[in-house]
């Protein structure tokens, strides 16, 4: 073994150790989850940055304790790193900077080539996924590696890839995920599209708070402190793998990690009739009489789910459209409209998205009143 595949094998090695102790037992081949609003890649791997981005090089310690953990948990630590990076490549910077040039191996592709799309993505081949910060930000003049500012060609081209994606995770494999900027910043937004997980608007306060879940990983206050973020993420449902690294003052969360054999896990449970029949339980029966003035509809959520947004389809129309808190108070739906007067009934849909994508659909059938 030469001497910089041994640096990087003792690294690693130290690193899982660590997190052996300071973290419950993981399940073997289970997979690891680092993703943030940060665009950690740039705050290490740049030689300038605007002053208030703050100090050069300020991230560094991040992008290491991610990456090192993320690859802690693979089959073979030591295997590559695939990084999914272009432009000014701030992730190969970043990496050279942190552990010396080439000391980490590493195999970089642009997501939106031809040689991405048809790659095997397997642990047999790598420890971990590193996907670098997009561009969307108009206001920074500085190069931003994936995507452009109106188009999203590499995100679109990483979605594409996501069974692959969670099939390699599924095997053990890591996966840290930086900044999405604009394109990361509400859940119809492509960035982290290939991942079961909901982002919200990057409207935060500072300063961010480290959870303790995230300093025993091995992160610091001045990691997060340090820099701004540019997305946040939904809270995750209590049966969900996700736990919060660092949060803004308002407890929205700016970085999430999780260690699971399942990647399905990052997200909600699955739907059953018996949780569709709990979220409809106070909606009024089939059959029920409604009046054409206006229909109100109440529904519940479970205490394992968290709802993103709902819509109401009143005969196929979409009439109201819902996010957070409004989802679970009284929605009342006016049928005073000229195409309701000579409907005899009412056809109810409500389609609503749990905060981990997935997707509970209600429907009743009402009789218009005499």
């Amino acid at each position: 073994m030469n001497p910089k595949t041994s640096r990087i094998a003792q690294r690693v090695a130290v690193a899982a150790a660590a997190f052996c102790v300071v973290l419950p037992t993981a399940t073997a081949s289970a997979g690891r989850l680092v993703a943030t609003g940060h665009d950690a890649d740039h705050h290490c791997g740049r030689v300038t940055t605007a002053p208030k981005d703050g100090p050069p090089h300020a991230q560094c310690h991040f992008v290491e304790v991610a990456v090192d953990y993320v690859r802690a948990g693979a089959p073979d630590p030591t295997k590559p790193v695939l990084v999914l990076d272009r432009g000014e490549l701030d992730v190969v910077a970043s990496l050279d900077r942190i552990y010396g040039p080439g000391v980490v191996p590493r195999r970089v592709m642009s997501p939106r080539s031809t040689t991405f799309k048809n790659a095997p993505i397997t642990t047999d081949r790598y420890s971990a996924i590193v996907i670098a910060s997009s561009k969307g930000n108009p206001n920074d003049p500085t190069p931003q590696d994936l995507n452009e500012l109106k188009s999203t060609p590499d995100s679109d081209a990483i979605n594409a890839r996501a069974k692959d994606i969670a099939a390699f995770f599924n095997a053990g494999g890591g996966i840290y995920v930086n900044s999405g900027s604009a394109h990361g910043d509400g859940p119809n937004d492509p960035y982290y599209g290939f991942l079961p997980i909901t982002v919200q608007s990057a409207a935060v306060t500072a300063p961010y708070t480290l959870t303790d879940a995230g300093r025993a990983l091995g992160f610091t206050r001045g990691d997060v402190q340090c820099c701004p973020t540019h997305n946040t993420f939904e809270p995750p449902s209590s049966e969900s793998a996700l736990k919060a690294i660092d949060t803004d003052v308002n407890g929205k969360l700016v970085s999430v990690f999780a260690e699971t054999p399942r990647f399905t896990s990052l997200g909600d449970p699955p739907i059953t009739p018996s949780i569709e029949r709990e979220v409809g339980q106070d909606l009024k029966p089939n059959g029920t009489c409604a009046r054409r003035r206006a229909l109100t509809l109440r529904i519940r959520r479970p205490k394992n789910l968290q709802f993103s947004r709902a819509v109401v389809y009143v005969n196929n129309r979409p009439v109201k459209r819902l996010r957070g808190r409004k989802i679970t108070r009284p929605i009342k739906v006016s049928l005073r409209n000229a195409r309701y007067d000579n409907v005899k009934t009412f056809r109810v849909r409500i389609k609503v998205t749990t905060t981990g994508k997935r997707k509970i659909n209600i429907r009743r059938s009402y009789r218009a009143c005499v």
